[in-house]
This record gives structure tokens, sequence and C-alpha cells, in this order.
């Protein structure tokens, strides 16, 4: 009695061998999507920095605009560490405004605006930016302007900008790594099943 050969399994041939049975290939497609994650990482290292930087800027500035008020043409801010602060008095008052800066135990860093930049309004009144302030550690900061009928502050966080540029070039290295090892990975592979 004759056996009928299983749907898919080589055929005896009438020659009195069977064909070669063909390997599969292992690794392929971890080598394409490696390849493919590698390209595509290496235009994430340029472009993510660059996003990231632009979302810890929109944030430092959205913080620039909340304005607080010192209560007179003197006072006191309470500086926090790495923060930038714009001291900032009436449009009508900045041409004759002198600031003078003091921190308590701190060193600070005190320069005049390049440029009087609206910051907006308290009280009725259109605030321009006149100084802008650094601190390097936490503590008071003493303000003292000369020729402003008001002071007010607004602060920018640097904190965030630089955590910000730093996630945008972390988060591409560790793709672009687990990229790099899918990509070996299958190439060994392929090497090996070949």
């Amino acid at each position: 009695m004759a056996y009928q050969t299983p749907y898919g399994a080589p055929q005896p041939s009438p020659y009195g061998y069977a064909p070669p049975v063909q390997k599969k290939r292992r690794g392929l497609k971890r080598t394409i999507f490696g390849g493919l994650g590698v390209l595509a990482n290496l235009m994430g290292l340029f472009v993510m920095p660059f996003i990231a930087a632009m979302i810890g800027a929109i944030i430092a500035a959205m913080g620039m605009m909340d304005l607080q008020d010192l209560g007179g043409s003197s006072g006191t801010i309470s500086g926090e560490t790495a923060t930038g602060y714009m001291i900032s008095v009436p449009a009508s008052e900045a041409a004759s405004t002198t600031c003078e800066f003091e921190g308590s135990g701190q060193e600070i860093v005190a320069e005049p605006a390049e440029s009087q930049t609206e910051v907006g309004e308290l009280g009725g009144e259109t605030y321009v930016t006149v100084y802008q302030v650094t601190t390097v550690e936490s503590g008071d900061i003493s303000v003292d302007c000369a020729g402003a009928s008001n002071v007010a502050y607004s602060g920018i966080g640097v904190i965030g900008v630089f955590v910000s540029i730093g996630i945008g070039l972390v988060i591409p290295v560790v793709l672009g790594l687990i990229a790099l090892v899918m990509l070996i990975w299958g190439i060994v592979a392929l090497i090996r099943s070949s």
C-alpha cells in the first residue's frame, strides 16, 4: 500500500534524490528595523534638541509674563537657585530708571536689559523690562530703583530649559542605542543562519 506524502513536504524525485530544504533566514526583520531605526535616529538627533529647546523656551516665556508687584520702588525678591528675573517698571518711567541690587550672601549678576520688552500690565499700566538679574544660589535679593514709582519682577526658570534640552538629547541617544543593538543582533543572526 502506498502512502501519500503530506502537503508541503518535499516530493520524492524520480532520480533518487530529494531537493535540498531551504533554511529559513533568521534576523532579517531585526536587521531591517534596526537599520531603519538608526537612520531615523540620526535625523532625530538633530531635530529633537531644537524642539525640546523651543518647548523649554515657551515654558520660560510663560513664567516671564507673570508679573509680581514689589509694592513700591524698592523691595525684596526671594531668589531661587539658577533662576533669572526680569525687573520691570512702568513704560513711561523706563528711560529714567536706575536700579541697584544686593544679594544676601549669594552671587547675583545684574545687567541692564538690551531692549525694553513689554512684559504685561499691572494696575492698568504697561510694564517694560529694564534689568535682568540672575542668581546662582537661593537667597534674598534687595532691589532699589530710583526714578520708578513701582517695580515688578517675573521669574525665568533656567533649569526647565536645561532639563528639556537634556531630555531632547537623552531620548534620541537611548533609542539610537536600541536600534544599533537590534541592527547588530539581526546581522549576527543572518550570518549564523546562512
